[in-house]
């Protein structure tokens, strides 16, 4: 009975505090910083690229990384791309995901649309309107309108707290979108006037007799 009694303790423990990895569960903010902040680190040092280089490469300021490896700066989905693109690596890498090859051109161009796609999806899903997803996520009014229609630049923070309210991962919205918006679906046919068929007034009367 000794023996069981730590082992029991152990299980429920391990039940009530689940790993986040296990269930994909949002990250806080500070926990993405961290890690997007030790991969851009781990990854610079082993390609063997300086700070200079990679500011260079990829197009931004030249404290830019170094703040982002700080934790300091609250880095935007633009940015986390062309960091992305200069290491040669996927945005998915700096979150635990590495089954995806470099981004492309293409990838990178749409990258702000294929999160809004991915958030739209998402929230049209749990079915949540963008009213609710303002009010669950913190967000100005009418801002989730805006992401979904303009594909806005979003900082690492803001997406998170989207992530918490739609309750998904936070990789999930750097995952390449297979999928387009709901916005560009093709909408089914619609029969107007010209397409239904005309009944003259005596093809009625025929009809009638």
């Amino acid at each position: 009975m000794s023996d069981l009694w730590p082992r029991t303790q152990f299980l429920a423990l391990s039940f009530a505090t689940p790993s986040r990895r296990l269930f994909n569960m949002p990250e806080t903010p500070l926990l993405a910083k961290e890690r997007l902040a030790k991969s851009i680190l781990s990854t610079r040092k082993e390609k063997n690229i300086s700070g200079d280089a990679l500011c260079e490469k990829a197009g931004i300021s030249r404290n830019t990384p170094h703040l982002i490896e700080n934790k300091s700066a609250n880095a935007r989905l633009g940015t986390i791309m062309s960091l992305a693109a200069a290491l040669c690596v996927d945005p998915c890498y700096f979150f635990g995901r590495d089954d995806h090859p470099p981004p492309s051109e293409e990838r990178v161009q749409t990258f702000r649309t294929s999160v809004a796609a991915t958030i739209q999806r998402y929230r049209t899903m749990r079915e949540i309107s963008q009213n609710e997803l303002t009010k669950r996520a913190g967000l100005p009014w009418g801002y989730a309108s805006q992401i979904e229609r303009k594909s806005l630049d979003l900082t690492l923070d803001l997406l998170d707290k989207i992530a918490t309210a739609l309750d998904v991962g936070l990789p999930t919205f750097w995952l390449p979108s297979r999928c387009t918006s709901f916005r560009q679906l093709p909408r089914s046919p619609r029969l107007t006037c010209r397409t239904q068929p005309r009944l003259s007034i005596s093809r009625l009367r025929s009809t009638a007799a």
